[in-house]
């Protein structure tokens, strides 16, 4: 703002005008930045209760239009954990649409839920946001090993190694005594990817 208003001096002094003071109308600006900001958060957050309700209906189709539409009103600069649960639940519904598709369109939902995953683990601290930080492994590390059942050979191994790293890391944030439940979820999917990891091709179950 400083730089602004001198700004605006020497123009007025080189223009022969005295200088206005424009600090008000720069603090008005300001406040109804603020308030866009605020409002714009609350479209979003409305429109992601909308997505839930339709998650919950098993409405996934009407449920991702949802969550998308709210990410256009949302930052991950200006509200970093609203994005981040629109992040997740986006990936979430992807995975769900994913299992219910056929064909190509299988791996075209869980390359999304894995592009989902990977932007909030990319903007997000672990230590600043360790709850969206570990959901986000979790779901990566279900697409990752579900794209690896659809797969055969190195790119196979290639998936189901990366997703037993996802639930690894994962595990770092879920603490026995503040998150045993999930903690023990994770242990269980890490377990059962960690099966498939050293399963034999030819013996690992294919998804359609």
């Amino acid at each position: 703002m400083g730089f602004l208003l001198s700004l605006l001096a020497s123009a007025s002094a080189m223009a022969g005008q005295p200088s206005r003071d424009v600090r008000p109308v720069l603090w008005q600006l300001e406040r109804l930045e603020q308030e866009k900001s605020r409002l714009r958060a609350e479209v979003a957050q409305e429109l992601m209760l909308q997505g839930d309700v339709y998650f919950r209906g098993y409405a996934f189709a009407p449920a991702l239009e949802a969550y998308e539409k709210s990410l256009g009103y949302v930052r991950a600069e200006d509200s970093p954990e609203l994005w981040a649960r629109l992040q997740v639940n986006r990936a979430r519904t992807h995975r769900e649409l994913g299992r219910r598709a056929a064909g190509a369109a299988v791996d075209e939902h869980l390359r999304k839920a894995e592009a989902a995953c990977r932007q909030v683990l990319e903007k997000l601290e672990p230590a600043r946001w360790p709850e969206p930080w570990a959901q986000a492994q979790g779901l990566l590390g279900e697409a990752l090993r579900e794209l690896g059942m659809r797969t055969e050979g190195k790119a196979r191994d290639t998936l189901l190694a990366a997703s037993v790293k996802a639930w690894r890391q994962a595990l770092k944030l879920y603490t026995r005594e503040q998150q045993a439940q999930q903690r023990t979820w994770v242990q269980q999917e890490l377990g059962k990817t960690l099966n498939l990891k050293q399963m034999p091709s030819n013996q690992v179950p294919r998804l359609p």
